[in-house]
């Protein structure tokens, strides 16, 4: 399992291999919200009618938005687990 962390303005940057194994594309939109039952943050391509927040792939990263990282009590420089399942991506607090 990868490793990533979240920068103080709330940036992932993703390896060479996450991306190509989601085809994560610059420019294309994404859904991100919180997974409720275990307080993880999910990343999936944004569909039209989503009532997630919606960011931007760009350059290999994304922002996390910072209602979802107040939410969460996410700390500058935190870790968290990537887990790529289908076309989603997990980010879960690595402890």
């Amino acid at each position: 399992m990868n490793v990533c962390k979240i920068s103080n303005r709330g940036i992932i940057n993703f390896s060479k291999k996450i991306r190509d194994q989601l085809n994560l594309m610059n420019g294309k939109l994404y859904s991100v919200y919180i997974h409720h039952k275990d307080r993880s943050i999910i990343i999936e391509p944004s569909k039209d009618e989503t009532t997630h927040n919606q960011c931007v792939f760009h350059q290999g990263k994304i922002t996390i938005p910072k209602e979802i990282r107040n939410l969460l009590k996410i700390n500058a420089n935190e870790h968290f687990l990537i887990e790529v399942i289908g076309e989603k991506v997990y980010l879960r607090r690595d402890h």
